[in-house]
């Protein structure tokens, strides 16, 4: 990142190799800057708490409206409608929705979920998937302990939990 990362808390793991990372999952990547107050949203499996928050996918309010709107428009629960405009791929249990105010400014990526391209066992392109474009995804780098090289910033120090809810 450049310019924006400056003056937020995460930006020594805004490296070129966390880009990638959100290029492996976006397109139209944009820079940003993730600010106090602002309310995030990420799906997670109820049974892995420990993942809740250390995550780096998420998406804003209006995303979250657009696929509640979809989802009361399309007759779907919300994790089909997030499956179906995020292009989440199958196996992914999604069956609670976590929500996060924001405490400190973040560096982010934005961008339009890529198209899921589904495989067979044999590995053979079966399915292919056209999320939403107009639903923007944010990736916020050092917050996954999986990814980080080394310590991640401790979700703590920079959202604001509230109740997750349980969605179908």
């Amino acid at each position: 990142m450049s310019g924006v990362a400056i003056g937020t808390l995460n930006a020594k793991y805004a490296t070129s190799h966390e880009r990638r990372v959100a290029a492996s999952g976006m397109l139209n990547l944009v820079e940003v800057k993730v600010l106090p107050a602002m309310e995030l949203y990420r799906f997670a499996r109820e049974a892995q708490s420990h993942t809740w928050y250390a995550a780096s996918w998420w998406f804003g309010k209006s995303a979250y409206d657009a696929l509640l709107q979809y989802a009361k428009s399309s007759r779907e629960g919300l994790s089909e409608a997030a499956r179906r405009c995020l292009a989440v791929p199958p196996p992914s249990a999604m069956d609670l929705l976590v929500p996060v105010r924001v405490l400190k400014p973040l560096s982010a990526w934005s961008g339009t979920p890529k198209t899921l391209r589904l495989k067979d066992e044999r590995g053979r392109y079966v399915e292919r998937q056209e999320p939403d474009r107009a639903i923007t995804q944010l990736y916020i780098p050092g917050l996954d302990p999986r990814r980080a090289q080394g310590t991640c910033l401790p979700w703590r120090d920079v959202f604001a939990p509230r109740p997750p809810s349980r969605i179908t």
